[in-house]
């Protein structure tokens, strides 16, 4: 960073140099400015990683895979081939151990109920812990079919009645109140209430900031008194009289 002249070499500068002066002065400030608010930034915010839309940004990412053993066979029929290298088998204790503490620090591949399971035992925190991944990660959706003997008189009454179930929400309440049962029973335990609290950063985080600062103004105050120390014992000697 350049360092401002004085008023009297300002003044006798050419029109250009003027010119230049001050725009690299601008700049300077700008610059400046804007690290200053990026580093203000990091530091309150952190780095927000990009987000994980298909598998080269998941393998940008370095986030690994965790399945178990049984699921290796048809892994691959739910999500692409290209993330073989980042699976981590364990066995299914395990597996459901890291799942049901929320871990974020792995991957898992799961079914729809498992998801839900999940998706309710997060629903009373701030910021859930797992998501569902995009739909490029995700393998084709495919819908449990059960046999239904042609013919019988009440087909024709079972297929409005599911229609109509969809359309009003019965499927979703009724999902809903499984989960709720399920949490009454001690199936699932929803993870802790996390209440939306700001606090402030401490003084302490400060600190070293705050010496740094004093130890840099202590350095220029002793540079400048040494400078003009040097200046007048300068001036003394040679008798020089600066107009």
């Amino acid at each position: 960073m350049s360092q401002a002249v004085t008023n009297r070499m300002f003044r006798r500068m050419r029109l250009s140099e003027k010119i230049i002066e001050v725009s690299t002065l601008i700049y300077h400030l700008i610059t400046l400015s804007i690290f200053i608010s990026v580093l203000t930034t990091v530091l309150i915010t952190g780095i927000q990683m990009p987000d994980i839309v298909d598998d080269e940004t998941f393998l940008a990412s370095g986030l690994r895979i965790m399945v178990y053993s049984q699921q290796v066979e048809t892994l691959f029929d739910d999500i692409p081939l290209s993330l073989s290298n980042r699976l981590i088998v364990v066995d299914l204790e395990t597996w459901t151990q890291h799942v049901y503490s929320l871990n974020d620090s792995y991957a898992y591949v799961m079914m729809t109920h498992w998801w839900l399971a999940l998706k309710l035992k997060q629903k009373r925190l701030v910021q859930p812990k797992l998501r569902v991944a995009p739909h490029k990660l995700c393998g084709v959706p495919r819908y449990l079919r059960f046999h239904v003997q042609p013919g019988i008189f009440f087909l024709r009454s079972l297929k409005h009645f599911l229609s109509q179930a969809y359309e009003v929400g019965l499927t979703e309440q009724w999902r809903q109140q499984g989960f709720r049962q399920a949490e009454q029973m001690g199936h699932i335990n929803v993870a802790p209430y996390e209440p939306t609290m700001l606090y402030p950063l401490p003084l302490e985080f400060y600190t070293t900031f705050i010496y740094i600062y004093a130890f840099g103004i202590l350095t220029s105050i002793v540079c400048f008194s040494l400078e003009w120390f040097y200046f007048r014992w300068t001036q003394f000697r040679n008798n020089i009289i600066i107009v």
